[in-house]
């Protein structure tokens, strides 16, 4: 009897499958190259697209679900130490004293509203905002996130000859006061002063009060989360605490208690 002629897209049984699967590969490769060839704009523009949602909707995803998705854009490849403190508190004087080198400012009043990453490096370079969040070999793309006023106001130095290697500093802005707070409590000792701020704080935001023009308070967790060391810096010469310190304290910061230390400065004064 003559055998049934097959028909659709049956396979047949001698075939090899990958002489199959490597067909499909070769075709897929030469449809992509084809694209390249004819059109790069297209594909610069596609694969800027596909990086932002991997970036604004993927990696969120990943990092509350656990996921397996790589996640090096986001984490930084040296060891990151972030200081908080409020303003005249001895941050800028404490890095370029561990550095020694003079790097940052400082001063008695605030003489910086940026936070500044500082690591060594082979040559003094500078990067801004825009540059320093546009690389993904740095690792800090996923702050694009936090608005263009954060961008704005955060920077990188690098620097040749500093005597710590391989570590990200990150100086943050001073804490303050909002103009609405008053400071009359400083000659409290620091449980009343920081109940009467905690009784001040407690319906309304210190971040909305006083305006940096981003959510200054999800910039701190977000550098919290992505440090192994937390520096928190107290002038013991003024034992009251600002109102954005005591918020950094009990949200920001909260569940991070196994990496923060505190620093009482300025004892020798």
């Amino acid at each position: 009897f003559p055998m049934p002629k097959r028909t659709g897209s049956s396979r047949d049984p001698g075939a090899n499958p990958e002489s199959s699967s490597l067909s499909g590969t070769l075709m897929s490769s030469t449809s992509t190259s084809s694209l390249r060839s004819s059109d790069p704009s297209l594909v610069k523009k596609l694969e800027a697209e596909s990086d932002e949602r991997y970036q604004s909707v993927l990696l969120p995803i990943n990092e509350r679900m656990f996921g397996p998705l790589p996640q090096s854009e986001t984490i930084t490849s040296r060891p990151m130490v972030l200081l908080l403190g409020n303003h005249s508190s001895g941050k800028s004087t404490f890095i370029n004293h561990l550095l020694q080198a003079d790097i940052q400012k400082s001063g008695v009043a605030p003489t910086d509203d940026c936070f500044t990453l500082i690591t060594s490096g082979a040559e003094d370079t500078d990067q801004d905002g825009p540059a320093l969040v546009g690389d993904p070999d740095l690792g800090f793309m996923a702050l694009r996130n936090k608005g263009s006023a954060l961008i704005s106001h955060i920077n990188l130095k690098v620097r040749k000859g500093v005597a710590l290697n391989n570590v990200i500093l990150v100086d943050s802005p001073g804490m303050i006061d909002c103009p609405a707070v008053s400071t009359s409590q400083a000659h409290l000792d620091i449980n009343d002063a920081l109940r009467i701020d905690g009784e001040r704080n407690k319906n309304k935001k210190v971040a909305k009060v006083y305006d940096r023009g981003f959510d200054f308070m999800d910039v701190i967790k977000w550098f919290a989360e992505h440090s192994d060391v937390i520096l928190l810096f107290f002038d013991p010469d003024k034992p009251g605490t600002t109102g954005e310190t005591l918020e950094c304290l009990t949200t920001a910061l909260n569940g991070m208690e196994h990496k923060l230390l505190i620093v009482f400065n300025k004892c020798d004064q």
